[in-house]
């Protein structure tokens, strides 16, 4: 997957709420009238420029589904080892749930 080189540099400093609400708030503007394409900002300001923090939203997404993928495998291996899971039935069943289409 490319996404926008200035992504690389992570220098978003939301966390995940405000900037899934960056994110939203951006979409409805986008869409709201009078309808208009978001402009690109030089210096580029990575708190507020939509295409860079709907690039930080993949990214984080990207890399929280990967961590997920690591726990379930990590599950299943002590499943073989042990005979048993480590993961209580409704964390792997969120997990699932989460991973859902991910993959």
């Amino acid at each position: 997957m490319q996404l926008s080189g200035l992504i690389q540099f992570r220098k978003c400093t939301l966390t995940d709420k405000p900037l899934a609400e960056a994110v939203a708030a951006g979409l409805n503007k986008m869409y709201s009238e009078p309808v208009a394409v978001p402009s690109r900002h030089i210096p580029a300001r990575p708190d507020e420029d939509f295409d860079l923090l709907v690039g930080e939203m993949v990214v984080r997404f990207l890399e929280k589904t990967d961590v997920l993928k690591q726990i379930r495998h990590l599950d299943i291996e002590h499943k073989m080892e042990h005979g048993t899971f480590f993961l209580p039935e409704d964390v792997r069943a969120k997990i699932a749930a989460i991973l859902l289409g991910c993959e």
